[in-house]
């Protein structure tokens, strides 16, 4: 069994240090990214159990002002196509 969580963030003012822990305490490993700040979604997203989409102040009708959301909804559309389950 996958045991691996891929966390996104989006804001400055969000943080995922609550989620790593828990999910460590669990036997999770996590890792966290943010397109917004320059991180590269994982190419083997096929390597994680889960995926869980902090939030942010933007909304999903907005690409034209937050352009790498194009790139994070693409990526989401296929960790579901793989069955990789999200919470967000």
């Amino acid at each position: 069994m996958k045991k691996q969580i891929l966390i996104l963030t989006h804001g400055t003012h969000v943080w995922a240090d609550n989620m790593e822990t828990m999910f460590k305490d669990i036997g999770y490993a996590s890792d966290v990214i943010s397109l917004r700040h320059g991180d590269i979604f994982p190419e083997n997203i096929e390597e994680y159990s889960a995926i869980v989409i902090m939030g942010g102040m933007m909304g999903v009708y907005e690409i034209e002002e937050y352009p790498w959301l194009k790139q994070e909804i693409q990526e989401l559309e296929k960790a579901l196509k793989l069955n990789i389950p999200a919470l967000g």
